[in-house]
């Protein structure tokens, strides 16, 4: 979670967000308010101990919560993973969130916990790594952790057994000051997922400019969004940018994608940036935004609504009662409470409503949840970073935090499976295990292994065996690395598995690696364009775009028609720009104005690359399919018009000048006049000087009176108020005011 969304709680929504380690004095004093009386701390200026913080826990109903770990064991606590033997690793962040401090200064630390004695309590503290700066999140990885801490990321490892971290690499660095990369989470696909934020510095929409990879190249810059990045530190991409920043991030168990914002919306990936960046339609988001859920309260200094949804944890641990599985549940530090959404798909995305009440709260001023996450017992674990209202944390490096447990009174025991040091062999059987963290630990610990052809074999036979949908998933990603011949393999029979899940899966992973066999995806892909599932349907499209072909445009113009939403237009988009007048010429045939956005779409990316010879056949299927489109053929040759720069020359051919001249005598005065520009800058002067003539006289017809006007659209009469005839200006500004006029006395808005 970003350290502005952390800091959320004493921030309110009017201050200005500083850089946590700059934070300024006086916005510890902009914090939420509790009622009087909500529970008092046992000495002023200090925490209630453990126990009666306990006691304080609101639960909801049919849960009960537990201590597993508290201060002087844990100091501040910021995040926690568990690892194969079954043991809590804790980010601690040596001293108050909001305090100053110097490089020099640097104390977080991340600590395994361990029970010593085997009486089932943690009272073991073991120091992994220290002296880091501004630690946030991290993953496990190998025989230690990935770091995100203050500019930078790190690779911390134990090399000699010891327990302690001896090697550091660098993976990437260069974030800056105001930027931090928070909430770290393994994705299906072998790549770290993460949110960046750039708070701060007085500049809206800033960036991290300045990051360098592990060989020390040089990045794009990075906005606010979530991001993934390779463990090795090779590669960073944007995955879905933000307007606000990221806050908790997470993936259902079918590997979807969600995260939270600081103002408190939850929202689901339904494309990356990779593939919006292949075809966009309108100004569509890569994400979709689900629930937005404020929280009646009040600010120090004022009234006002404030929520912010952070720590994002999906439940599929497969222990509480079946309505809680896949529900996300979301830290909200500023009230102090632990939120449950419901979600349900919905098209290719999907619609979420929370819950009224709290799952978890308390009585207890000093409750701040900000960090979730499911245990391998299936239960959910609370960090309590433990913070007044004053934004006071405690003194140096022993201040308080909690680490709750929270479980159904009716959980179903999972089956006992130990992890550590198992065999290839369990580690496969695992991948089909009901309990979320089993899953994907077994599948960590897979791709941290050479596989043999034998244990490649395991994996393949278990994708064609498995019997639970997810088990075959796991074993699909697991593959990716090491054989993507192996990993089409079993794809092939995947995508005639008969849950939508699997056969999405499928789909993604052909859409985003190298080295699929194209004939094999192009037939039964295509076939999948007809899924009953939305979600498969739109992977479908995005597989689809490497490995297109003529015989398919008929029927994606056919899903362009009927597509819900600008999602799947902008993936058939994606496609339609390997060949973008075999569609437009299509489009144009069809005489229907549904694909207009589609049309207006590939002329614009005709036009600003520049791109002669396509402009010179879109110009020739206008004249073609003029008679049946002259709306949609004026708006393509408007659009190519403004777009293509008018210096570029093509060969004055007969056949050129013959298509020209024929759209200059369109029916249509407004195709006509589109394809004025070409006729000017294309064919040599003077050759079509009588057509071009004719053409001026209709256009000031056309604006003559009211009467002729009506009967042109009114892009067409703003557009002549550029023209070179000053009279049509004038009488283009007259009709239009009249035009006005009359809707307004008949009541029609202006469009």
């Amino acid at each position: 979670m970003h350290p502005y969304l952390k800091t959320a709680f004493i921030l309110t929504l009017g201050c200005v967000a500083t850089p946590l380690l700059g934070a300024e004095p006086h916005a510890r004093r902009c914090v939420q308010e509790r009622p009087a009386g909500s529970g008092d701390a046992e000495e002023p200026g200090s925490p209630p101990s453990p126990e009666r913080s306990l006691r304080k826990l609101i639960k909801g109903t049919g849960f009960s919560a537990s201590l597993i770990a508290a201060e002087p064991l844990i100091s501040h606590p910021i995040a926690l993973a568990w690892d194969e033997r079954r043991r809590p690793w804790v980010a601690c962040t040596g001293g108050n969130l909001f305090e100053r401090r110097a490089p020099s200064e640097a104390r977080d630390s991340i600590v395994v916990l361990e029970d010593s004695d085997g009486d089932g309590g943690l009272d073991r503290r073991i120091p992994f790594a220290e002296g880091l700066m501004g630690v946030r999140s991290f993953v496990l990885h190998r025989r230690g952790v990935i770091v995100a801490q203050s500019g930078s990321i790190l690779g911390l490892q134990d090399d000699n057994g010891d327990g302690r971290s001896d090697q550091h690499t660098l993976l990437f660095d260069g974030f800056g000051p105001n930027a931090v990369i928070d909430d770290l989470v393994w994705g299906l696909d072998g790549w770290i997922y993460a949110t960046h934020g750039v708070v701060g510095g007085g500049k809206a929409g800033a960036t991290s400019d300045g990051v360098r990879n592990a060989r020390e190249e040089k990045l794009d810059p990075i906005p606010n969004a979530v991001i993934r990045f390779r463990p090795e530190g090779s590669r960073l991409e944007t995955i879905s940018i933000s307007e606000t920043v990221p806050g908790g991030l997470d993936f259902g168990a079918d590997g979807e994608l969600f995260f939270s914002t600081s103002f408190g919306e939850l929202r689901h990936v339904v494309l990356s940036e990779h593939n919006l960046r292949r075809g966009r339609i309108g100004k569509v988001t890569t994400w979709a935004g689900l629930v937005k859920q404020p929280l009646n309260g009040t600010q120090a200094g004022g009234g006002g609504d404030i929520f912010v949804g952070v720590g994002a944890s999906l439940y599929s641990a497969g222990t509480w009662p079946s309505d809680y599985e896949d529900n996300c549940f979301t830290c909200d530090p500023v009230a102090g409470t632990v939120r449950r959404h419901l979600l349900r798909p919905r098209s290719v995305t999907f619609a979420a409503s929370s819950r009224p009440e709290s799952f978890l709260s308390s009585s207890d001023p000093w409750f701040r949840p900000i960090h979730l996450c499911t245990g391998p017992d299936g239960a959910l674990y609370v960090i309590d970073y433990c913070l007044a209202d004053d934004g006071e944390a405690g003194e140096g490096e022993t201040g308080p935090g909690r680490i709750w447990r929270v479980d159904h009174d009716r959980a179903e025991p999972l089956p006992s499976l130990s992890l550590a040091d198992a065999e290839t062999s369990i580690l496969i059987s695992a991948l089909e295990h009901p309990g979320a963290w089993h899953r994907r630990t077994s599948q960590r610990l897979l791709s941290e292994r050479e596989l043999t052809k034998d244990d490649l074999d395991g994996l393949v036979s278990a994708g064609r065996n498995a019997l639970d949908g997810l088990g075959r998933v796991h074993v699909l990603w697991t593959l990716q690395d090491a054989s993507t011949r192996r990993m089409q393999e079993v794809g092939r029979i995947m995508l005639r598995d008969f849950r939508p899940t699997v056969r999405a899966n499928v789909l993604r992973a052909a859409a985003s690696l190298d080295g699929w066999d194209a004939a094999m995806l192009r037939q039964r892909t295509f076939q999948l364009l007809g899924d009953s599932s939305p979600r498969v349907r739109l992977m479908a499209l995005c597989a689809l775009s490497g490995v297109f072909g003529k015989h398919m445009t008929s029927e994606l113009l056919k899903m362009y028609r009927n597509a819900q939403s600008d999602w799947t237009r902008s993936a058939i988009l994606a496609i339609a720009a390997s060949s973008p007048v075999d569609f437009v010429e299509l489009a144009f045939s069809s005489g229907d104005e549904r694909l207009s956005s589609l049309v207006e779409a590939l002329t614009e990316r005709i036009g600003k690359r520049g791109d002669i010879a396509h402009a010179v056949e879109l110009v020739r299927a206008g004249d073609r399919h003029d008679p049946q489109s002259p709306g949609m053929v004026a708006g393509s040759l408007t659009i190519l018009g403004d777009r293509l720069d008018p210096e570029l020359r093509v060969w004055s051919s007969p056949r050129l000048r013959s298509t020209l001249r024929n759209l200059l005598r369109s029916g249509s005065v407004e195709v006509a006049y589109a394809a004025l520009p070409f006729a000017e800058n294309w064919i040599r002067e003077g050759e079509l000087r009588s057509d071009i003539e004719a053409l001026n006289d209709r256009v000031r017809e056309s604006v003559a009176d009211l009467e002729a006007a009506s009967h042109v659209a009114r892009p067409f009469l703003e557009r002549l108020q550029n023209h070179k005839d000053e009279q049509i200006v004038q009488n283009a500004k007259q009709r239009l005011c009249e035009l006005d006029a009359l809707k307004s006395e008949s009541g029609i808005q202006k469009p």
